[in-house]
């Protein structure tokens, strides 16, 4: 089975509205989103998030939302349960950004996401 992933990347997808109008229109099981966390810029991205992921076929955990245009650290509790809500059973994919190394950055949000996984 192939599916095709469509992920909201805060171009022409910038809000959570615009994916469920996206979704509404193609309205297939071969189509899904990936959903990336980090690319709502909104007063509430995890009520974003939560709202698109019924449509999540994968997913991109990162280590910052954005609170409106300011990045914040990702509240991992927040997500993971947004996940488990969704039913969701899949990898959850990481990606980090910005400075730093990024094999020690991985490791790092790797065992912040296995933690919160294993409460």
């Amino acid at each position: 089975m192939i599916l095709l992933a469509l992920q909201n990347h805060n171009d022409f997808l910038k809000t959570s509205s615009d994916v469920e109008k996206i979704f509404q229109l193609i309205d297939t099981k071969w189509v899904g989103l990936l959903l990336d966390i980090g690319s709502f810029h909104s007063p509430d991205p995890y009520a974003d998030v939560a709202k698109n992921a019924k449509h999540a076929i994968s997913w991109q955990l990162k280590e910052k939302v954005f609170v409106n245009d300011t990045q914040v650290d990702t509240n991992y509790s927040k997500i993971i349960d947004i996940v488990r809500k969704s039913g969701y059973r899949g990898y959850l994919p990481l990606e980090t950004l910005g400075e730093g190394d990024p094999a020690t950055k991985i490791e790092v949000l790797f065992k912040k996401v296995q933690s919160v996984i294993n409460s």
